[in-house]
């Protein structure tokens, strides 16, 4: 009951400040303007010769999107985490018979259900807006499938900002922390340049990071009707080049189905080490 209660605190404060909903799509907001504006052109010009490549560009666009959404949005949602430490407002909390993990649990699950409602919203929004532009299909079978891949990108994100959150305890350090989430985001999520484009040394370092995962993850599903369409007459070496090249197929991993078990990996490996954290924190004061 405590814990439903502090939830739904926490999801009231998010979504009553419309300021801050719209600085934690920033993000996405700015690679979709990039997109549309300076890449589209020149990332088509690579493939004139698919068949519906712009409708395949465009869901590239929405999976990558939707990954950085996740990452900015329950990463803004934590923050209120921040603030009630600062203002003091964690030890009235306390006062509520809600013990430390609690409250922190109650961080997480809200953190999660924002980034996931915000993605859908960002995935209509980005639907719609691609419908009106190229004609693009909503494709209402996919649903489930991608309400899936989007929680699952939203535990991870959120458990990674809050390991990131636990060693931050002032509220002046965050717009640093936005900006800088927020300008790398589109990078690590492979939307600013695709990841088979990108120099060795720095695809590497993105494999180390859910970020690929996630946005192929959702990619995998938006396009794979698509994909069926426009490379049915077309070479399969063509397919599986398109394939790596836009960050569809990373380390060998075909499908969505290699991309989840990576991002659950992580979801564990995240798991732990805020675990160890609390524990270790705990036993130091």
């Amino acid at each position: 009951m405590i814990l439903a209660s502090l939830i739904n605190r926490n999801l009231k404060l998010y979504f009553s400040d419309r300021k801050r909903i719209i600085f934690s799509l920033m993000g996405a907001l700015i690679s979709v303007i990039l997109y549309v504006v300076f890449l589209k052109n020149n990332i088509q010009k690579e493939w004139t010769n698919i068949d519906g490549g712009v409708k395949l560009l465009d869901y590239w666009l929405i999976g990558g999107t939707i990954a950085i959404t996740a990452i900015t949005t329950t990463g803004d949602a934590l923050h209120q985490r921040i603030y009630d430490i600062e203002s003091k407002r964690m030890d009235d909390l306390m006062m509520t018979n809600a013990n430390k993990s609690v409250i922190d649990m109650s961080y997480v699950i809200s953190a999660t259900l924002i980034g996931l409602m915000m993605q859908v919203i960002v995935y209509i929004i980005l639907s719609i807006l691609f419908m009106l532009m190229d004609q693009l299909p909503f494709n209402f079978a996919i649903s489930g499938q991608l309400l899936s891949a989007m929680l699952i990108g939203s535990v991870v994100w959120t458990l990674f900002n809050m390991i990131i959150l636990m060693f931050i305890k002032k509220a002046s350090v965050i717009p640093s922390l936005n900006a800088i989430i927020s300008s790398s985001a589109g990078f690590f999520a492979g939307v600013y340049m695709p990841l088979g484009l990108l120099p060795s040394g720095a695809s590497k370092i993105l494999k180390c990071t859910p970020a690929p995962y996630d946005a192929s993850m959702v990619r995998n599903i938006l396009m794979d009707s698509q994909l069926n369409k426009s490379f049915q007459h077309v070479d399969s070496h063509v397919l599986s080049n398109f394939k790596s090249t836009m960050g569809l197929v990373i380390n060998g991993l075909e499908k969505s189905i290699g991309d989840t078990l990576v991002c659950v990996s992580f979801i564990g490996v995240f798991l732990i080490a805020f675990i160890v954290l609390t524990r270790f924190r705990k036993n130091t004061k």
